[in-house]
């Protein structure tokens, strides 16, 4: 997959839910181009957070989808990813999606962590359900982390590039 241009980190503090759906669906289309197969599976890595967070069940069928295309047509595993990624995009992610995924992001890194930077990761996500602090500032505090355990996975997944607030103070610091 090319390089895309990512919205400006300035930008990304207030992008919409709905800049966000085009971001996506804009890169897709971009695999669309590409008639590969690879090109799809590259997609999926780096948005599979995304997807989550907007339609769990939705992100199970792309799961699939992937798993199935490994020696399928490009022109049926596309049509139909892209049919369940737009209805994933309609959706509006929620708190409790939100914390979904940032369990399961806390998932890749928790053995990496020392029990201060986990009580603080906690609180944080309880500051999150209570609605204190935004997502964006609950990404951008892990983002740190997440570079210094150097996990190329969690490190590509544009969900941080389209929902942290990069320019914040972070706890780890």
């Amino acid at each position: 997959m090319t390089m895309q241009k990512i919205p400006s980190q300035k930008q990304s503090q207030r992008l919409s839910e709905e800049s966000i759906s085009k971001f996506a669906l804009d890169r897709f289309n971009e695999v669309k181009k590409s008639r590969k197969l690879s090109e799809l599976a590259s997609y999926h890595f780096v948005n599979r957070f995304l997807i989550k967070v907007h339609d769990s069940e939705e992100f199970e069928m792309v799961e699939k989808i992937i798993k199935d295309s490994k020696n399928g047509v490009f022109s049926s595993s596309v049509a139909e990813y892209e049919k369940h990624l737009r209805i994933a995009l309609t959706k509006l992610p929620t708190v409790q999606s939100h914390v979904d995924v940032i369990m399961q992001i806390y998932g890749h890194f928790a053995s990496y962590l020392d029990s201060y930077e986990k009580e603080r990761i906690f609180s944080l996500i309880e500051k999150f359900k209570n609605e204190e602090i935004s997502v964006g500032i609950m990404l951008s505090s892990i983002n740190p982390i997440i570079f210094r355990i150097d996990n190329l996975f969690l490190t590509s997944q544009s969900y941080f590039l389209l929902y942290s607030e990069p320019e914040m103070k972070n706890i780890f610091k």
